[in-house]
């Protein structure tokens, strides 16, 4: 670390490594790596930020389509209001029967019509209705008066100071019906021949497609609209400052017939484009495109763009939300379409949309953010690893010196390896024959098989001579298994060992030395159906070492336990119990490690190496259990091998129950 300070301290140069560089350090790899899972990270961020997106857009499209839809039902409302009250109007008898100078119009059809009118004044802000003859054209002089030809009777008591209709032309039958009666002066000039004209040209329309009622269904009365034309509605205009635009409005007409179901003249309505315009609201626009009206809502001005979009009836293609909806107005000339947009801001101002962008960019940010740090890691990773490279170089003449040193320590530990392994080879053909030799003839001396012997003590040098040997085998023979297993070399043949034959022949084993020692051997009955995939040799070899350290550490009258469970998790567990004289905890350790001995009385009552644990705990590792030991002073030890589901097996029948003497007996 020192070098590696001094390295930066002085210099390190900071640049981002070339290919060349990234394929030799083999760092490409990485930065590949890092690249692709931002990659991966941000196209789920960018992918989820659209899910919402859309479900957002569906959302405000959806909600703005109802908005619209509430205006188009307000206005297929509205417009539904003027054709009726036309409508009737025109069924009336009054009406029906009305010549030129408004005679046969008694005061019933009047005060009829003029409720009719209110009404529609009240409720629709319906500005003046008109009842016009057949053939009327305002260009035309009337012979009879002198004037321009007028309306038969004219209704506008709403916007004006007359009470009653006003008629045009001859003076009726009735003084007190068609006389007005002014209480203000009108400050404002009246100009009625702009819609006069738009009423000629409806007549003539419909003189020409409805000249007589017969084919007409019922109350399907026929209805006409005209252009925004100049009205002589004068409420919203400021007499000082006139200003057209504010009185101009639209005629709406519903003919009437005679009695002879003929064509007879119609019945009009003006109502002003604002009060059209005020049915609509934000960016909604009402476009006739045979009449060339186009009646956008209070407030708006579409732009030229919007406005070839209206003219063409084609929703807006720049705006989230734009449509255009058909009208059911009765009109039986031209169809109506409201065309309505949403300015993208309303949506983008919405708040879960606005939540939604805000957690897409900050995850967008992340991602980057964390690409870049790793991005920076390798980097100086990289640089790390070329500083390190560097001062390996330093440190390579030192390894060269030492190279020869190392050699020559590596060539003295290989040489006392072998020599070790020579060693054990040769103590293991060398020590073994001799011994076997040994044992052999000893106990053939203490049998007497070539004849008595007249000394008996020489019997008894004999079986000493047998004892030593076969103690000295056995601690060789312990060596050289715990060198294999500490070598990787210990070979296990694993097959079906039944449990009650193996604990059998152990108990047989070290019974001997059980009775020698007054020591009591227990059991529990064994399931002669369970079978473990064990070492056959190697697993009795274990029992053998725990039962003769129990039997070796346990006073005269205690008692030995050899215990077999299997479990509800398929676990198999044997246990040793002892009732001997314990070990501590610090203790316990020490009896697991090779050639641990605790020094108690006892120890030094008995031989041993102190490698029956450790060889034990080794092989039982080896087959795949577990060796737990547990123990207390002047209380006892109990040893527990775990063996796992896997291991065991279990076929046949359980056996009748077997003390640890039956044990012996069968096994013999």
């Amino acid at each position: 670390m020192q070098h590696l300070q001094k390295y930066y301290e002085d210099g390190m140069p900071w640049h981002w490594p070339s290919l060349h560089e990234l394929l030799r350090d083999r760092a490409l790899p990485f930065y590949l790596l890092v690249l692709f899972c931002a990659a991966i990270a941000l196209f789920a961020v960018i992918a989820r930020a659209s899910i919402d997106h859309d479900a957002s857009v569906a959302h405000y499209r959806r909600e703005s389509h109802e908005w619209t839809e509430s205006s188009k039902n307000l206005v297929e409302m509205k417009f539904t209001q003027i054709y009726q009250g036309l409508r009737t109007l025109a069924r009336l008898p009054g009406v029906r029967k009305i010549d030129r100078l408004g005679r046969e119009f008694d005061l019933d059809a009047h005060e009829s019509a003029q409720e009719i009118y209110n009404n529609l004044a009240l409720n629709v802000d319906v500005s003046e209705v008109y009842i016009v003859p057949l053939g009327f054209d305002p260009d035309r002089i009337n012979i009879a008066t002198g004037k321009p030809e007028e309306p038969i009777i004219q209704f506008d008591s709403q916007i004006t100071s007359r009470k009653d209709g006003k008629s045009r032309g001859y003076t009726a039958t009735n003084e007190r019906l068609a006389l007005p009666a002014v209480d203000v002066d009108e400050v404002a000039e009246e100009v009625e021949i702009f819609e006069y004209r738009a009423m000629r040209d409806q007549m003539r329309k419909l003189q020409v497609r409805y000249p007589t009622e017969k084919n007409l269904k019922r109350l399907s009365y026929p209805s006409i609209a005209s252009a925004s034309v100049i009205t002589c509605d004068n409420t919203h205009v400021d007499p000082r400052h006139p200003n057209d635009s504010r009185r101009k409005g639209i005629v709406v007409s519903v003919p009437f017939y005679s009695a002879d179901q003929k064509l007879r003249g119609m019945v009009s309505a003006v109502v002003r484009d604002d009060v059209v315009s005020s049915m609509i609201r934000g960016e909604q626009v009402i476009r006739v495109q045979g009449y060339e009206l186009t009646l956008p809502a209070r407030g708006f001005k579409p732009d030229t763009r919007q406005l070839e979009a209206i003219g063409h009836a084609v929703p807006d293609p720049d705006r989230i939300y734009s449509e255009v909806f058909q009208l059911q107005l009765p009109d039986s000339f031209n169809h109506w379409t409201i065309w309505s947009t949403r300015s993208d801001d309303d949506f983008w101002a919405q708040r879960d949309v606005s939540a939604s962008n805000s957690i897409a960019l900050l995850g967008s940010i992340g991602v980057i953010g964390a690409a870049l740090l790793l991005l920076t890691c390798v980097r100086l990773q990289y640089s790390i690893t070329k500083a390190v490279r560097g001062r390996n170089r330093e440190l390579e003449l030192r390894v060269i010196e030492r190279t020869a040193s190392l050699e020559k320590a590596t060539e003295e530990a290989e040489a006392a390896n072998r020599a070790k392994s020579a060693f054990l080879a040769s103590m293991s053909h060398e020590l073994r024959t001799p011994l076997n030799a040994i044992i052999g003839f000893s106990s053939l001396i203490a049998e007497e098989l070539h004849g008595p012997i007249a000394d008996q003590r020489y019997i008894g040098y004999a079986n000493d001579a047998k004892a030593g040997g076969d103690h000295l085998l056995a601690i060789i023979n312990d060596i050289l298994e715990l060198s294999k297993v500490e070598a990787g070399k210990l070979e296990m043949h694993l097959e079906p060992v039944s449990v009650e034959q193996f604990v059998g022949d152990a108990v047989v084993f070290v019974s001997g030395a059980a009775d020698k020692s007054e020591i009591r051997l227990a059991g529990l009955p064994l399931d002669a159906s369970i079978e473990l995939l064990l070492d056959r040799r190697k697993i009795t070899q274990v029992l053998i070492n725990l039962l003769s350290n129990a039997i070796k550490f346990t006073p005269s009258g205690g008692t030995v336990s050899v215990q077999v469970s299997a479990r509800d998790d398929g676990e198999c567990v044997i246990s040793v119990t002892d009732t001997g004289i314990g070990m501590s905890e610090e203790q316990i350790p020490v009896a697991l490690s090779p050639f641990g001995q605790i020094e108690t009385a006892y120890t030094r009552k008995h031989q041993g190496t102190g490698l029956g644990l450790p060889l034990s705990k080794r092989f039982v590792e080896a087959m795949g259990g577990q060796l737990e030991l547990s123990s207390k002073p002047n209380v006892g030890t109990s040893v527990e091998l775990r063996f796992p589901k896997k291991s065991l097996v279990r076929r046949g029948r359980t056996r009748p129950a077997t003390t640890a003497s039956s044990m012996k007996q069968t096994v013999t």
